[in-house]
């Protein structure tokens, strides 16, 4: 059922202590079962910067999944080569980005070079809860001062084909923006924040419910995945997936 992992912290030749690593949540084991996997940390050696992201829910198909699906850079060695081979942007994945500052800003803004969002997520996430009871299983995990940004995620799994509910909230400097991301697969957009996405052998639905003025982007790449963009200078959002 669900758990939370412990992994090493230390680098590939030197061992460290365990640290918190991923959180599992479970409502079974047949086809049709909801799961999910959460990021706790990402360390100096691991270039998958997934602090307190999502990498996937899964509910008879994945529905939310991190966005991995590019080609091949051709000059690099064969094993070099694909996307996921080198430093993921942070904005592939399901989670909170913010805007650089200071320096890294400023060399961003001269050069137009590299990434928009700040790619350097806190080592690791706090583990405020988590749980489990007959009814549903939770998590809550906080980031805290990621260039001024706090962040709280919760997520609630609930039990017997229940929905899955995650709840962020996000305060920063007045003058930042943050935002946060989904890769939603198979997706059908059904009202303003409202999609049906297509599982095998279930469809299941996700409603996001931004709870402050927002700014909304949405891109398609084909009919196999929609990225939805929230944008604000203090998010609140629940999203929940209907069975």
């Amino acid at each position: 059922g669900s758990c939370l992992l412990y992994g090493d912290s230390g680098l590939p030749n030197q061992k460290g202590p365990l640290a918190p690593d991923k959180i599992v949540l479970r409502d079974g084991w047949s086809p049709s079962s909801t799961y999910l996997l959460i990021n706790l940390r990402f360390t100096g050696w691991h270039r998958y910067k997934a602090t307190s992201t999502i990498t996937v829910v899964h509910k008879g198909g994945p529905l939310i999944v991190d966005d991995l699906e590019h080609s091949p850079l051709s000059w690099l060695p064969k094993g070099r080569s694909l996307f996921r081979d080198k430093r993921i942007p942070r904005e592939n994945l399901n989670g909170l980005v913010v805007t650089k500052n200071g320096m890294a800003a400023a060399l961003y803004g001269f050069t137009g070079m590299g990434e928009y969002w700040a790619q350097d997520p806190p080592f690791y996430a706090d583990i405020v809860s988590f749980g489990t009871d007959t009814e549903k299983d939770w998590a809550h995990i906080r980031i805290r001062n990621w260039r001024g940004w706090d962040h709280d995620r919760r997520i609630y799994l609930y039990r017997d084909g229940g929905p899955v509910i995650v709840e962020d909230e996000a305060v920063g400097p007045p003058s930042a923006q943050s935002a946060f991301v989904w890769h939603v697969v198979g997706a059908e957009q059904v009202g303003r924040e409202r999609f049906r996405l297509y599982g095998r052998p279930v469809t299941a639905e996700i409603a996001f419910e931004p709870a402050q003025p927002y700014e909304a982007e949405i891109s398609r790449n084909g009919n196999a995945k929609t990225t939805v963009v929230y944008y604000t200078s203090r998010l609140r959002t629940t999203i929940t997936f209907f069975p």
